[in-house]
């Protein structure tokens, strides 16, 4: 395990601060002389640079998107190994995102991460087929971890 030591702090426009003092991170093995390809979809611009640091330092292509415009044209031409998409998007749902991806020829067998701040128990993310669901606020490690348990399993 590595550990990456930073201090980073974000205020946002709703006047919120986040800061991060220290996080650990899982190694993920790359397989083959090709980066893994990650897509990643927030419409929170803090979570979106956070996770990008985080994913590229652990070797990942990371492609982020703010909302969903022309996002299957996006994905077909990046072809990533994984898809990261919040649940709630300002004009989208990420849940029916998902429900496209999976019934997409060639992106369709891709895992499909939901992260969000919304997860409830009365909220059923099994009806639009993601591979796994993270909660907000989430745990660095729990995030590399679970991305690891998906890409490194075959499609």
């Amino acid at each position: 395990m590595t550990i990456l030591q930073r201090s980073i702090r974000k205020d946002t426009p709703k006047g919120f601060s986040l800061q991060i003092h220290r996080y650990s991170l899982l190694k993920i093995p790359q397989y083959g002389s090709a980066m893994k390809k990650i897509l990643l979809l927030d419409d929170n611009q803090d979570i979106l640079e956070i996770v990008e640091e985080v994913l590229s330092y652990e070797k990942f292509d990371v492609l982020s998107a703010r909302d969903d415009a022309n996002i299957m044209t996006i994905a077909e031409e990046f072809k990533p190994d994984l898809i990261l998409t919040d649940y709630r998007l300002g004009n989208a749902n990420g849940g029916e995102l998902c429900l496209q991806f999976k019934a997409h020829p060639e992106l369709g067998k891709k895992p499909v991460v939901i992260f969000s701040a919304y997860v409830h128990k009365n909220t059923d993310f099994s009806k639009y087929g993601c591979d796994a669901v993270i909660e907000k606020p989430f745990d660095l490690e729990n995030l590399t971890q679970t991305i690891g348990r998906l890409i490194d399993t075959p499609n």
